[in-house]
């Protein structure tokens, strides 16, 4: 079980916090104020969970080093952000805010610091040896040396992120930040200066340089690019042309300019040329990312790899439930083979980790895998998954009016944030489609 430090000085948020932690499989420990962070290191804590108000306290990152810190706002901002994972913050959240978004973080920072996955040349996180995996692990190390910008494409749930981590900690920057921005979870506003720092900052906030001024030394990932506003790709081309970031958005001859070593690399499953062609993307920044292009293969392209991370994935399940040594049938292992994984590398995961609950047999058969087989064992592609009449109702939503609205619109419609519309599409594969046509901003049928 792993082990999650919670530094909190409310004895009623602690309790809060230490519920939604245990509830998910973590075992908690607690503290009132920074200096408990030492706990970490002798403890076999594997992540830190912390309020930014005991930053001013004392330097609890680097207390808690080399364990990762998700620092907790409640009034968060982009200078705080940008200016948290500056000092080395592994995350940083909105709280209280979604309960889902923090369980991910924890889960992906103490699953990180197990695997260490900071080492150098540490590719075993892409569990298989498939032909285009081998390929991909080859092309990590052949990028990783070369240096300058890289660009991964692949579907949604393949794995992207995972491959720029391993990019990055095989290269000479490794010791230095990854720092990663998440343009789909982002509000469009807040990107450019996220990137770039603010112009002019809002009362009382310094300008932090942002994310770029972050990763100095390191990488910055911005992951689904594609959703990038034009000006900040403006921006960002000059950024790989000329090596500096502009202070401001004003013409190139009249602003004054900061030098930043950084390499920046970016992620889509969309077709950027298209996005060119229709005025979405800029060509100068296609080409520059374009150098080095890495193509994540889609899970129904790795043959037997679905299998060992089928059974790797259902191995840290069943030891986190209690309930370890449980296998697949050989039917079962037949049809997760013969499955086309629309969701990739995600929808698997979601999908073992969910019937590993279910199943109280020595193996897990075919009857507990929610997909329909055809003849001979085939699986046929099934419609998004739902799991509840609220679930099927935003599946409908999303597929009637997403030709009519944009994300930001139809996440207002729906009552939620922009990040939540895009975590509920990725968790039941509902892909967004681009497109510059827009009808009449009609009211949604059935919200007025």
């Amino acid at each position: 079980m792993m082990r999650v430090l919670v530094l909190e000085r409310n004895a009623a948020k602690r309790q809060r916090l230490r519920g939604l932690l245990q509830d998910n499989g973590f075992e908690v420990l607690e503290a009132k104020a920074a200096a408990g962070a030492r706990q970490a290191r002798g403890n076999r804590v594997r992540t830190v969970l912390a309020d930014t108000l005991l930053l001013a306290e004392d330097d609890l990152i680097a207390l808690a080093h080399p364990v990762p810190v998700i620092l907790l706002a409640e009034a968060p901002s982009v200078t705080q952000a940008v200016e948290c994972m500056r000092k080395g913050a592994s995350d940083y959240l909105a709280w209280p805010g979604e309960p889902e978004r923090l369980v991910a973080a924890v889960t992906a920072a103490t699953s990180g610091f197990a695997n260490g996955v900071a080492s150098a040349d540490d590719l075993s996180a892409f569990v298989g040896g498939s032909p285009p995996v081998r390929e991909l692990k080859e092309r990590i190390h052949e990028a990783a040396r070369a240096g300058g910008p890289v660009f991964l494409q692949g579907e949604p749930g393949t794995g992207k992120e995972l491959a720029a981590r391993a990019l990055h900690h095989a290269s000479d920057r490794r010791y230095a930040p990854l720092i990663v921005l998440n343009c789909a979870t982002t509000d469009e506003a807040s990107i450019e200066p996220a990137l770039f720092g603010y112009d002019v900052a809002p009362a009382g906030e310094g300008n932090s340089g942002g994310l770029i001024g972050a990763a100095r030394d390191g990488t910055l990932l911005i992951k689904d690019i594609d959703l990038m506003p034009i000006a900040a790709q403006t921006r960002l081309v000059r950024l790989l042309d000329h090596g500096d970031a502009p202070a401001d958005g004003s013409s190139a001859e009249a602003q004054a300019t900061t030098e930043v070593d950084v390499r920046i690399m970016a992620t889509s499953h969309q077709d950027l040329r298209q996005l060119t062609a229709n005025g979405h993307f800029l060509a100068h920044l296609l080409e520059a990312l374009g150098q080095t292009t890495l193509h994540v293969p889609p899970l129904r392209d790795r043959g037997d790899d679905v299998v060992q991370i089928a059974q790797a994935v259902l191995d840290r399940a069943t030891a986190k439930l209690g309930k370890p040594g449980i296998g697949f049938s050989a039917a079962a292992f037949a049809a997760l083979c013969n499955h086309p994984w629309p969701g990739n590398i995600r929808e698997l995961k979601n999908t073992v980790e969910r019937v590993a609950g279910l199943c109280d047999a020595p193996a897990i058969d075919t009857d507990l895998l929610p997909f329909d087989l055809g003849e001979g064992g085939t699986s046929a592609e099934p419609a998004p998954e739902t799991t509840g009449s609220l679930e099927d109702f935003f599946v409908r939503f999303v597929l009637a009016n997403q030709d009519q609205y944009t994300e930001t619109e139809l996440a207002s419609q729906l009552g939620i944030s922009r990040k939540s519309l895009w975590e509920r599409r990725q968790r039941l594969n509902i892909p967004r489609r681009r497109t510059r046509k827009r009808g009449p901003r009609r009211p949604a049928a059935g919200l007025r």
